[in-house]
């Protein structure tokens, strides 16, 4: 390890010390078991936990995406969100066009009610239509290249739709909007990448955005918590400034 890191005899036991054996981020409590070093000078930083370290390269040790990650957190925090899914979502199943709860019906009907159904057919078109262009049910794009019975574009937007549906409660419609709130980029106000995965809070499941992998990870190492991501980035200013 020393020789990995260029630490002399010694180095580590005395960061160890210095910092009570505590995690280098001054907001985290946990055992400091992991050697953190800049990734572009390859100096030795300090000592952080197994979460802070790795969640630091999610982040890149970018310094913009910790402050953007912060204020999504606290953007989001008097905000109720989108609503969460029943935990019964998996076995319950829901109506195409308001999710509302339909499996007292008939196994084979997919709304409420049929003005939902017929609302919904305005909006996206018949699932099967048998003259003209079909539309995907997730992406309203052309689906007539597929079989007659063929609902959705490929198997991929079909596996998509279900997830986002039954995991998030998310409807197309409410997908594609949290989707063009940044035009296709991670909410996270710090970061550039395209938005993939869907973000939710951990103690409500309500929806809160849609985050690219790094930053959607690195929340969830930080346990989704505003003080220990202000810990990071004081540590790497700190860190920063000490050269």
């Amino acid at each position: 390890m020393r020789r990995t890191y260029n630490l002399a005899p010694g180095d580590e036991a005395a960061m160890r010390a210095a910092q009570d054996g505590r995690c280098a981020n001054p907001s985290c409590l946990n055992e400091a078991t992991d050697i953190d070093h800049c990734h572009t000078t390859n100096t030795v930083r300090g000592i952080l936990c197994f979460d802070c370290n790795t969640a630091l390269g999610f982040f890149c040790d970018s310094e913009a995406r910790i402050a953007g990650a912060i204020l999504y957190l606290e953007a989001h925090a008097a905000s109720p969100g989108l609503p969460v899914a029943p935990s019964t979502a998996r076995r319950a199943r829901q109506c195409l066009w308001c999710s509302a709860d339909i499996s007292h019906r008939a196994y084979s009907a997919k709304y409420c009610c049929d003005d939902h159904r017929a609302k919904y057919y305005k909006e996206y078109g018949p699932p099967v239509s048998k003259m003209g262009a079909k539309k995907c049910l997730w992406c309203g794009g052309d689906n007539s290249h597929r079989g007659k019975k063929a609902r959705y574009c490929s198997f991929e937007h079909q596996q998509t739709h279900y997830h986002q549906l039954t995991t998030y409660n998310l409807t197309p419609d409410a997908f594609w909007r949290l989707q063009e709130l940044r035009a296709g980029l991670c909410h996270n106000p710090g970061c550039t990448n395209g938005a993939t995965e869907t973000d939710h809070c951990h103690d409500t499941g309500a929806v809160r955005g849609r985050l690219c992998p790094g930053c959607n990870q690195g929340l969830g190492l930080f346990r989704h918590d505003p003080e220990l991501l202000a810990g990071a980035l004081a540590y790497l200013r700190a860190s920063a400034a000490a050269g």
